[in-house]
């Protein structure tokens, strides 16, 4: 059995070698909760050193939902303008939405998850403008 709440990580990607974080920000009229430009450093918790190896947009969410089909609905509404409004970024490489979903499993055996996108927002689904990925995650419980 599967619990029906889906625990989603929304998140929409600008990445390229020469993107300017703030020119997407600008473009788009969307504030990141992540930037970094290529060769950036980012110094992890135990001293590590790291080496930005493409610039970096990124507007993430976290929520949870009982109907995909209704979440997806709600995306495209904040989002309907973003394919439109990045053709103006000549430095954007790479844009996507990528949709993290996770449901946690309590059953001992294979599960399989289920879900239905009806047939207008599947259509809806184009207004973005932009590819969207899904990744979808079972987690056993515990």
């Amino acid at each position: 059995m599967i619990n029906k709440k889906y625990y989603i990580v929304s998140a929409i990607y600008a990445k390229g070698d020469n993107l300017n974080p703030e020119e997407v920000s600008s473009a788009l009229r969307l504030t990141p909760t992540e930037t970094r430009s290529k060769g950036a450093l980012k110094f992890l918790p135990n001293g590590e050193e790291i080496v930005a190896p493409i610039g970096l947009w990124e507007l993430r969410e976290e929520s949870y939902s009982e109907s995909l089909d209704e979440f997806i609905v709600e995306l495209i509404r904040k989002y309907h303008l973003i394919g439109e409004r990045k053709s103006s970024l000549s430095s954007v490489e790479e844009f996507f939405l990528d949709l993290f979903i996770s449901v946690v499993s309590y059953s001992d055996t294979d599960t399989n998850l289920v879900f239905t996108l009806r047939p207008d927002t599947i259509v809806k689904m184009n207004e973005i403008g932009i590819p969207i990925k899904f990744t979808i995650n079972i987690s056993a419980d515990g």
